[in-house]
């Protein structure tokens, strides 16, 4: 085929080129050119396809790929990639779509991308989230898109009848946390007192009847509970939705509101009051009794409470955190501080949980007797903590490592742990030199001539 011929100048660009081609050449060459490209043919029927044709061409374009990945009707994880290839297709013309404020049209091609997704993740291999990004990917682009309502948008009505239908398919059975992530995106529409009815209502029918019964009863109502304030929070009087908040303190993210609320206010007490209720709460929960202790730091630090500030960071230093040892430090005096230091030390040392914020805490003073100590009792240590330690301490690290690789040495088995070994003896380089590794390579080579996997990766060692 020929086309009109143009020449262009060196300041000719692409879209003057275009504008010289008369429509029909131009018609013939983005046939031509989507006859080799399926991409190119999927993103033009997607891009210029009635309306009404959009999400069936979506359908089968995510399908198209599905399929040329698919085995004996399985993805396996090799595949996976290929398998959403159509997929991402579909969500970058959903996002387009949503920009140019078709909404309806935005959240049907989400959906279907949903859809399919949430099929597909039942017959494949996604031990690395490959099929997962793009679910995830869709609900955020859902909430974003639907997130641009205003209320009196004439569509309302239509758009959450979509969104509430998909997501009260039997896909989402075992998958409440994204049918509530669907759900939510409705909570822009709520300016209908119908469809805010209608949303509020499937939120209650999903609450187990005995919530505390299990971690997802549980989970299930603080999901309902988010949702409701969010309605509350958009339409409401700021008291009403406050309310809510105060009348449901079992979740922790309300409570978490709520300790904000009674700081910005001043109300202290309120506020340390709350957060002592969330560590009752949740008592065994290391990391959960952290956070309500660090906002009761918060408010010490608000309240310029000293004391408290100092019998807190020191818990929480020797509950492993030494980001507060830090803060703790600044409270002190200079002269007053090494007291305060052998204190914390003397109650690590009895710790059975010492290694990370003591040794954090010995690299933090440079109290080298103590890591060389740690070495002598953990050799594995040692690895790490070289750096720590030299040039001072080589004659005792030496001592350390040569123990270690023995030790290491006479339990290894198999290639992969002989080249375990060696890589201890290559921090061995490092921290004590070369012909203190020479000695301990002349001894293992010698110790296990009947090893010729060991005494091969022995020999690659460059010494």
């Amino acid at each position: 085929m020929r086309y009109n011929e143009v020449k262009p100048s060196s300041h000719t660009d692409l879209e003057i080129i275009l504008s010289r081609l008369d429509k029909e050449d131009l018609a013939a060459f983005i046939l031509e050119y989507a006859a080799q490209n399926d991409e190119f043919h999927d993103t033009l029927l997607i891009r210029f396809s009635e309306k009404a044709d959009v999400v069936e061409h979506a359908k089968n374009i995510i399908r198209s790929s599905i399929n040329r990945a698919k085995h004996r009707g399985f993805v396996d994880y090799r595949n996976a990639r290929r398998a959403v290839e159509g997929t991402w297709q579909i969500l970058n013309t959903a996002a387009a779509t949503g920009e140019t404020g078709d909404i309806l049209t935005a959240v049907q091609l989400c959906i279907t991308v949903l859809r399919e997704m949430v099929k597909l993740i039942n017959h494949a291999d996604d031990s690395d989230g490959t099929i997962g990004d793009p679910i995830r990917y869709s609900l955020e682009l859902l909430s974003e898109i639907t997130g641009k309502i205003k209320s009196g948008y004439l569509k309302g009505e239509e758009v959450f009848n979509v969104i509430f239908k998909h997501a009260r398919e039997k896909i989402y059975d075992g998958w409440e946390e994204w049918r509530l992530q669907i759900l939510g995106s409705c909570v822009p529409l709520c300016y209908s007192n119908p469809i805010r009815k209608k949303l509020q209502n499937q939120l209650e029918s999903m609450i187990p009847e005995k919530t505390n019964d299990s971690y997802i009863g549980r989970w299930i109502l603080g999901g309902v509970q988010n949702i409701n304030y969010k309605i509350m929070s958009s339409f409401d009087d700021p008291e009403i939705a406050f309310q809510y908040i105060e009348e449901n303190l079992d979740n922790r993210d309300f409570r978490k509101i709520a300790i904000e609320h009674a700081v910005a206010e001043k109300k202290y007490e309120r506020a340390l009051e709350l957060c002592s209720g969330g560590e009752k709460a949740e008592t065994g929960y290391k990391e959960k009794v952290d956070e309500w202790q660090h906002l009761k730091y918060m408010i010490y630090e608000e309240q310029k409470d000293v004391t408290k500030q100092k019998e807190l960071a020191l818990m929480l230093t020797l509950g492993g955190d030494f980001s507060y040892y830090q803060k703790l430090k600044t409270l002190y005096l200079v002269e007053e501080w090494p007291d305060v230091l052998q204190n914390i030390l003397e109650k690590l040392e009895k710790s059975n949980h010492k290694y990370g914020v003591y040794i954090q805490i010995c690299i933090h003073e440079h109290l080298q007797e103590k890591l060389l100590a740690y070495c002598r009792e953990n050799h594995s240590s040692a690895v790490e903590l070289y750096p720590h330690l030299i040039p001072k301490f080589s004659d005792e690290l030496n001592e350390i490592f040569m123990a270690y690789i023995r030790q290491e040495a006479i339990r290894a088995s198999n290639r992969h742990e002989y080249k375990a070994v060696t890589g201890i003896i290559k921090h061995h380089v490092k921290a004590c030199g070369k012909e203190k590794a020479k000695f301990i390579i002349t001894e293992l080579l010698a110790a296990y001539p009947r090893r010729p996997a060991f005494i091969d990766e022995l020999n690659k060692i460059k010494v």
